[in-house]
């Protein structure tokens, strides 16, 4: 058996989970990082959509999940693992404006 050769379907599957690995962290951090107010109103809205669509299951599995994330994922662990954040940019002051006396 040639191993040089690559399997497809093998390199399809491991993407597909590295998305959805992906797209788990991106719900977790967004849900960990909103508020409680705005998290609410986001549920309102996924109810309301769900029920103009007929996905009130699918609603459901989102609203159960992102509470359940928001009740038990310390956000201090999150932010432990970042380092301190990068240093913004600021423009340098003008000190040397020139100005015209004509």
């Amino acid at each position: 058996m040639n191993s040089t050769q690559r399997n497809p379907i093998l390199e399809t599957v491991i993407q597909t989970g590295e998305t959805i690995h992906y797209c788990w962290m991106w719900f977790v951090t967004k849900i960990v990082a909103m508020s409680w107010l705005r998290l609410f109103a986001v549920i309102l809205l996924v109810w309301i959509l769900s029920g103009i669509l007929a996905l009130v299951p699918l609603a459901n599995v989102f609203v159960l999940t992102a509470l359940l994330v928001k009740c038990f994922v310390n956000p201090a662990e999150d932010s432990a693992e970042k380092s301190e954040p990068a240093a913004i940019a600021l423009p340098a002051p003008d000190s040397e404006k020139k100005e015209d006396h004509e």
